[in-house]
């Protein structure tokens, strides 16, 4: 989990055995499954709430900046 602010939080991770990594984002209210159907995850670190990165299995990176 990384988190820009208390409205503007990021979780990685592989959530359940059926499942392909997913990246969330949590506005202060409710989850959102940004990116879903990925490897999976192991940890996220941002520069700002809109630009994110995450790393995880077989070298997987992603940057998310809408």
């Amino acid at each position: 989990v990384w988190a820009h602010s208390p409205t503007a939080a990021w979780a990685v991770g592989y959530f359940t055995p059926t499942t392909t990594g997913r990246l969330l984002f949590f506005d202060g209210a409710q989850w959102f499954d940004v990116l879903p159907g990925v490897n999976s995850l192991e940890a996220a670190w941002g520069f700002g709430a809109c630009d994110v990165w995450a790393s995880g299995v077989g070298g997987t990176i992603l940057h998310y900046a809408p």
